[in-house]
């Protein structure tokens, strides 16, 4: 049975339409992200499920309870649903545990420290939120929120004010977290790193559609298409028709002097273990890895491996 569902979700603000029969769903203990551009209509999702909306058209349930459909609307303080937002709302002038104390049901005695060493925060229970770094600050969000054992965890762009240097790691410890609790929880990025590395499953947002919901790997295999494999890097096309056409990912084309392809190099971009090439072939432009630099104006040979070629929608 499924523990989120949505159906056919219409959304607008006024005349503007930013949702389109939506429909997703996700199993319990399960983290789902929502990728997508600024302007997709993640971010009104997120709000729709937390109840600071009410869709125009369609159906979501939890755990089989409506929270919201033709005849019911369920206020966001009713919804048991958990919230960590992009500054993560802590109260400045209160310590970590009063912070978390706030959150807690009535009547529920659990000891504060149990959730701080949940997120590795042991012994800070007295400190205040400007005495706290900002992956701190991230982590006592995190902790409040499942201190009042929500249904459901929603976070808004959680890594949007962490450092590129540490997000590998806090993209690791969200998840541990997130998993070692049971928590089904569903988090809002643009970062399609992000999605990949923690998702279990992936709901992809373009111009309000959802044009795929999968896991990660099966997005990767299989997207449906040319926008959704742009998402997870650079592609070439090999063949095109009206609707659909075959694709190769950047990484399947590589420098080869027994490549059957004989191109001319635009552009070397430097990628850390390797480097990207554009290069011109046959009147059409070629993105390919090379372990080397080249510099532009040189003469490459190279293969595409066919094996990896995608057929996807053309749109």
């Amino acid at each position: 049975m499924n523990y989120l569902q949505i159906d056919h979700i219409d959304h607008a603000y006024g005349r503007h339409q930013v949702l389109f029969d939506c429909s997703f769903q996700m199993e319990e203990g399960q983290i789902l992200s929502l990728l997508g551009e600024s302007g997709s209509g993640k971010t009104t999702m997120l709000r729709l499920i937390a109840g600071f909306e009410r869709p125009k058209k369609g159906a979501i349930h939890i755990a089989g309870d409506a929270l919201a459909d033709d005849s019911t609307f369920i206020l966001p303080e009713h919804r048991d649903i958990g919230l960590v937002f992009q500054d993560y709302a802590l109260f400045p002038h209160l310590t970590v545990e009063k912070n978390l104390k706030l959150a807690q049901k009535k009547g529920d005695t659990t000891d504060i420290r149990s959730w701080l060493k949940a997120v590795g925060l042991e012994g800070m229970e007295s400190r205040k939120p400007d005495q706290l770094s900002g992956g701190q600050q991230q982590r006592v969000a995190i902790a409040r929120a499942l201190a009042a054992r929500p249904k459901l965890l929603l976070l808004d762009e959680p890594f949007s004010n962490i450092d590129e240097s540490l997000k590998f790691s806090f993209r690791t410890e969200l998840k541990e977290i997130l998993k070692n609790q049971s928590i089904s929880a569903i988090f809002v990025t643009h970062d399609t790193k992000d999605a990949l590395a923690i998702a279990d499953k992936v709901v992809i947002l373009k111009d309000g559609e959802i044009r795929q919901s999968a896991s990660p790997e099966d997005i990767y295999r299989t997207p449906s298409d040319r926008y959704v494999a742009g998402l997870l890097g650079p592609y070439n096309v090999v063949q095109k028709s009206n609707d659909t056409c075959t694709i190769i990912r950047a990484e399947h084309v590589r420098v080869d002097d027994l490549g059957a392809h004989q191109g001319e190099v635009k552009q070397c971009l430097f990628q850390g273990e390797q480097y990207l090439l554009i290069a011109s072939s046959n009147n059409q432009e070629w993105v390919v890895c090379s372990n080397t630099p080249y510099t532009s104006g040189a003469t490459i040979r190279f293969r595409a491996s066919e094996e990896n070629q995608l057929k996807v929608s053309n749109r």
